[in-house]
């Protein structure tokens, strides 16, 4: 049977459905739905809690757990309870969690106590392209050996320099993972390539059975830093090592030799003066098609010869803001990707000088970190800049050379105790 809308007389709330029939009829009412009274649920509830207190209070010569009245009176009221019992709670748990784990709670108030007294880990950014060593790390990298070193640790803290021996099996990855664990053992590896990378080709000369010996330290969610590191390459036959000092009047801490020499090369007509770390090489077996320079956001960047701009800003969700510029002479271009912002006048067609200011370097695009990504090509061909450019190796004055060598003495000493 079909169904049809009955109108109803006036005062009903609605219309209703009637079927032919059974009109007239009254429509059969619904089951009433249990209601819950709030003032009945409140009165149970004070019921309970006054049976709860006269039972606490009748146990209160045998235990002595807080009447249910007062935690009912917290949780509903969310009245603060006493912040020195909290403050003790919280100081017991964490002791008690700490040294389940292995830690040393006083170790861990003394790294808490530097923190609050502005011990900074430095502007070093996470793992990626641009990730490198931040200033923070200078001071336990110099230690009190000299002024470049930066203000030493507090002398009662536990040392928080670690040291690790990888022993290559296949990769370096596979040893550092083997040596300190999965977690560490992946980043430790890729900041140690960084200053591997100019004494020998990984994937070519590394063998089995050589071996890479750190001092580094942990920062947390930022990547570690390599404070030494030693290299023993059987297919070469050579030793090398290095210690992670800051110079008199520089920014950055970078990695020394014992004669005071810096272990990385830098380029002559760079399109940066000043940067933290080279991070990345077209020889270091990442597939990299430029040199990555860590950098702060805002760091000039200069034209490395002279010639004309052929694009900006293109393919901006993968390079940031970009420029290319072409050598009037060679015919070479370089391109410049991750910028922060590009000087205006800078167009396509426009001239440029050696030397001359064109952007400044940012975090844009698919970029980890701040960096510059530098790359020269000649045609389809990518070129390596350390090729192409003449390069050069900065060294210590006399007066610094003692400080490198007192870190070598005591990082020496880490090593020959761990052995």
């Amino acid at each position: 049977m079909k169904g049809r809308i009955v109108p109803r007389p006036r005062g009903e709330r609605a219309r209703i459905l009637a079927w032919e029939g059974l009109a007239g009829r009254p429509r059969p009412r619904r089951a009433a739905r249990p209601i819950i009274i709030l003032a009945s649920a409140v009165s149970l509830v004070g019921l309970a809690a006054l049976a709860g207190s006269v039972g606490g209070s009748a146990c209160s010569k045998r235990e002595t757990k807080e009447p249910p009245s007062t935690a009912l009176r917290t949780a509903n009221t969310h009245e603060p309870r006493d912040a020195n019992a909290n403050a003790n709670t919280s100081a017991n748990a964490n002791t008690n969690a700490e040294q389940s784990r292995g830690l040393d709670p006083g170790a861990q108030a003394s790294a808490g106590a530097q923190a609050s007294a502005g011990v900074s880990p430095g502007p070093g950014a996470g793992v990626g392209p641009g990730a490198g060593v931040g200033p923070g790390s200078q001071a336990n990298a110099g230690g009190d050996s000299g002024a470049g070193a930066g203000a030493g640790a507090d002398s009662n803290a536990a040392p928080r320099e670690r040291f690790a021996r990888l022993l290559i099996t296949s990769t370096l990855e596979s040893a550092a993972v083997q040596a300190v664990g999965a977690e560490e053992g992946v980043r430790l590896a890729q900041v140690a390539k960084r200053a591997l990378v100019w004494w020998l080709n990984l994937g070519r000369d590394l063998w089995p059975n050589d071996t890479v010996e750190l001092v580094y330290e942990l920062r947390g969610v930022e990547e570690p830093v390599v404070h030494a590191i030693w290299l023993e390459s059987r297919k070469l036959g050579v030793k090398r090592s290095a210690v992670l000092y800051t110079a008199q009047g520089s920014a950055f801490a970078r990695w020394y030799d014992e004669a005071g020499h810096e272990i990385e090369l830098r380029l002559k007509n760079s399109p940066l003066e000043s940067y933290e770390q080279i991070t990345s090489l077209l020889s270091d077996g990442r597939g990299h098609r430029g040199v990555d320079f860590k950098t702060p956001v805002g760091t000039p960047v200069l034209a490395p010869f002279s010639g004309r701009v052929t694009r900006r800003n293109w393919s901006r969700r993968r390079n940031g803001n970009c420029l290319e510029i072409q050598d009037s002479k060679t015919g070479q271009r370089a391109i410049f990707l991750h910028l922060d912002r590009i000087e205006r006048r800078f167009q396509p067609g426009q001239k440029v000088t050696r030397g001359q200011k064109l952007a400044y370097t940012g975090n844009t695009g698919r970029s980890s970190a701040p960096h510059l990504h530098y790359q020269l090509e000649l045609g389809q061909r990518v070129l390596d800049p350390f090729k192409v450019h003449r390069t050069w190796r900065a060294s210590l004055p006399a007066s610094e050379r003692p400080a490198v060598q007192k870190l070598f003495v005591k990082y020496g000493a880490m090593r020959q105790g761990s052995t």
